[in-house]
């Protein structure tokens, strides 16, 4: 009895978890999500798509090793695989080489930021092209959010489409999961989208992302 408490009174220093019961709620979605990363490397094994769960697969590995929760309760890959759904409904913008490697990019969009690891890390696991998309969405220095989302960091996004696409679909999930649970963030999300966000990212060719965000989520 006494070794599980020792064990309970690790995992809750550990995780910083306020209740058994999250700890609990942490690890069955977190079983859940290898599992579908499993089962989805399977299903789409000898194609290029197998590459895009390697590549959730570290993700998803990886922000569980540095305890990285999404809400303070979800294991991380709860706003990546998020993402990757907000993906799915705009593969059509793109082809289908650039929506391959946008998905890898999702998947690791956060892990330099985040993960602690590095440009050539990423580079090393899974090529030039994923590590410069990673890093373009990798937020900069800054004191503050504005500082971070500076205009530099909006400059470097636009440079590659792809870049572009990954950070609109990071975007539309964080805007849908505030609007769905209430968040204060949804008001500063909104905000931002209309004072920075669309100002410096907009491309004609992704007007129907665009639409998605004023017609749905902000109407």
């Amino acid at each position: 009895m006494r070794l599980l408490k020792l064990i309970f009174l690790t995992l809750k220093e550990l995780f910083d978890f306020r209740h058994p019961y999250d700890v609990l709620f942490y690890y069955v979605h977190y079983i859940q999500y290898v599992y579908w990363v499993n089962a989805s490397r399977y299903f789409y094994s000898n194609t290029k798509m197998a590459e895009v769960f390697d590549a959730a697969m570290c993700a998803l590995k990886t922000h569980h090793k540095v305890n990285q929760l999404y809400d303070k309760r979800y294991p991380y890959f709860f706003h990546l695989k998020m993402i990757y759904e907000q993906a799915l409904m705009f593969k059509h913008l793109l082809t289908e080489d650039e929506f391959i490697l946008a998905l890898k990019i999702i998947f690791l969009h956060d892990i330099i930021e985040d993960a602690r690891l590095t440009y050539n890390d990423v580079k090393d696991l899974f090529g030039e092209d994923v590590a410069k998309g990673a890093f373009a969405c990798t937020e900069l220095r800054g004191q503050n959010r504005a500082e971070r989302h500076g205009p530099e960091y909006y400059a470097l996004l636009k440079l590659d489409k792809v870049w572009t696409f990954c950070k609109l679909c990071d975007i539309h999930g964080n805007v849908a999961f505030g609007k769905m649970t209430g968040s204060s963030m949804f008001a500063k999300y909104k905000k931002e989208y209309y004072s920075k966000v669309k100002p410096e990212l907009f491309i004609p060719e992704f007007k129907d992302m665009f639409h998605s965000f004023e017609n749905k989520l902000f109407a």
